[in-house]
């Protein structure tokens, strides 16, 4: 998601990391929780109140519903103005979201022990290769040597 402004440096106080600190030990907190005490122990101001269309288009996209003119008539907007008003709100364009939803899809697909041509077609790519492409693209490695990778942490 988009942070608003430009990144800055900010002084850390000791005082403040021990407080953090605490604070992340201690158990029963939801993150929503966690989130707002570490911004007020920082003294960093609340996140802009999140667009409530956002998330009915969001749970949309997960349910498989991907297309641009559907997306927009779901939250009563022009095609072209739902494509400006989704970067506004994500920061990427929704091709690339849905890109990016469906990579990880298909790895959750994956993890629960499917096959690499199973995970992409159940994930919307059209093929393994279309899959193996798309990671390529976006993390810079392919699918079975991030695979290996991790079979070689487990062990």
């Amino acid at each position: 998601m988009r942070m608003s402004g430009a990144a800055r440096l900010m002084e850390i106080l000791p005082a403040d990391v021990v407080a953090i600190v605490e604070a992340l030990s201690t158990s029963g907190h939801a993150a929503v929780q966690l989130q707002a005490q570490v911004r007020q122990l920082l003294r960093l101001p609340d996140p802009p109140i999140r667009d409530p269309r956002l998330t009915k288009v969001t749970a949309t996209l997960r349910e498989g519903q991907m297309g641009r003119e559907v997306m927009a008539a779901l939250v009563h907007l022009s095609p072209t103005r739902f494509s400006h008003w989704f970067v506004e709100q994500t920061g990427v364009p929704l091709r690339s979201y849905v890109k990016w939803l469906r990579l990880t899809q298909a790895l959750q697909h994956m993890a629960q022990g499917g096959r690499l041509t199973e995970a992409a077609h159940a994930a919307g790519f059209s093929d393994s290769a279309h899959f193996s492409r798309t990671f390529r693209m976006l993390l810079g490695i392919d699918p079975s040597s991030a695979l290996a990778e991790v079979g070689l942490q487990a062990s």
